[in-house]
């Protein structure tokens, strides 16, 4: 899609934002907020689809119209569900949208890089069960910075987002490389992990 009528679907639902400063709406700023969602090109979400295009782990006894793309249905009314766009990537995200398919192809799944992602696609999954603690953890810190924490019976949050977040801010102080930045990170959540416990 070309970048003019991208802004002018995206900026109709009033509660979507462009902007460089994000501290103030989730309380990570972009850097940070890009490494988080880069790890989680590690985690394995189970996602399993048939030749039709059709979810594995969501479907019952019969195919329906929800388990198709599963839970990337509504990509495209919902604009990739991008509560937040940086200015610079605009255009990179405004071309991979395409008209009632969003950001989903066929085969493919989701076509935009992962730190362009949304904080709601990135976080989802459907089976806990098959994520180990590092992961669970990771997902945990994603879904905890939203304004209104999910309330869910099988996410019961046993830690103070903040104090992880400042925690995580300290190990990465002053690493400007971006290498050094990621295996920090990444001791970072494995270490924390094994104290975090989803009930």
């Amino acid at each position: 899609m070309d970048v003019k009528n991208f802004l002018y679907m995206y900026t109709m639902d009033r509660r979507k934002s462009i902007t460089n400063e994000l501290t103030d709406i989730i309380g990570l700023d972009w850097n940070l907020r890009d490494l988080l969602f880069e790890a989680t090109e590690k985690i394995d979400y189970g996602c399993r689809f048939d030749a039709n295009g059709l979810c594995y782990n969501y479907r019952k006894d019969e195919v329906n119209e929800q388990s198709y793309k599963c839970c990337c249905h509504s990509c495209y009314r919902f604009v990739g569900y991008l509560n937040y766009i940086r200015p610079i990537d605009i255009k990179q995200i405004a071309y991979k949208f395409k008209k009632d398919v969003g950001f989903w192809r066929e085969g493919k799944g989701c076509v935009l890089p992962r730190k362009l992602r949304s904080n709601t696609c990135v976080k989802h999954h459907c089976h806990t069960e098959l994520l180990n603690a590092k992961d669970r953890y990771l997902l945990t810190l994603l879904k905890s910075h939203q304004v209104k924490p999910l309330k869910n019976k099988h996410t019961k949050l046993d830690f103070d987002w903040q104090g992880e977040i400042d925690a995580l801010k300290r190990v990465l102080d002053n690493s400007i490389r971006y290498a050094t930045r990621v295996s920090k990170l990444d001791l970072f959540l494995e270490t924390r992990s094994k104290h975090f416990i989803v009930r």
